[in-house]
């Protein structure tokens, strides 16, 4: 009866650990499951200076050279306040068209300066809109590699590393259970001899050989001289 009591203490205590075990196993795995399903975490905007910037490039490149139309209507105005001028002080009527002629001229080339700088103003305009959606995109990339990226990436890494110590854990724990069963067992088998209760083997019944009275083998039989027998 005792070593029946002191065989189940024994076992209770070699299987403790291995529950343990197990039981931080489960939780182990249940907690790397709940990583799985989202986590809270701080999350990364494109500043707001950067769309600002990319709003004022978008509207310039649209624009094209500021005031364009105020220096045309000038260079027009000027254009014929010379021809009345030219006409008042002309003496002829060939110096009046030369003079007027060149007048115009001189219009025309201030109308293609204004063009080209036009021209100008919306090719750099075109290079700070290609400069701000580049930076744009390069906020973007950030965005989601902070926001997106980086924690997919870190709650796979925690429910992975979660799981494979879970899977260890339980199948550690499974393999004490088998140790401590079979322990277990190999106790109660030297319990049953050491109470007697196991059933001895049946030894094996040697034949009694009774030898000549040539032969030399002593057995445990006696043999008695012809001479005693009488």
């Amino acid at each position: 009866m005792a070593a029946g009591i002191g065989l189940a203490l024994s076992l209770a205590s070699s299987l403790i650990p291995s529950i343990a075990q197990g039981i931080t196993g489960s939780r182990q795995k249940k907690e790397a499951e709940r990583l799985r399903k989202g986590t809270t975490r701080p999350t990364y905007e494109t500043p707001l200076s950067a769309k600002k910037a990319l709003g004022i490039s978008e509207q310039q490149a649209t624009q094209g050279l500021v005031g364009r139309s105020i220096l045309e209507d000038r260079l027009r105005g000027s254009t014929e306040g010379a021809v009345r001028a030219t006409e008042e002080a002309a003496t002829s009527p060939a110096s009046r068209l030369a003079a007027i002629t060149a007048t115009y001229g001189k219009e025309m080339e201030g109308m293609e300066d204004i063009a080209m700088a036009d021209t100008q103003a919306r090719l750099e305009a075109a290079n700070r809109l290609s400069r701000a959606y580049g930076a744009m995109a390069d906020y973007e990339d950030k965005e989601f590699a902070v926001n997106k990226q980086a924690p997919f990436e870190d709650t796979m890494a925690a429910a992975s590393a979660l799981t494979g110590a879970g899977m260890q854990n339980v199948q550690g724990s499974l393999e004490g259970l088998s140790r401590a069963g079979a322990a277990a067992l190999s106790g109660l088998g030297e319990d049953d001899e050491e109470d007697g209760t196991t059933t001895p083997k049946k030894k094996k019944k040697t034949p009694a050989v009774t030898p000549s009275p040539s032969s030399g083998m002593v057995t445990n039989s006696i043999y008695l001289p012809t001479t005693l027998r009488r």
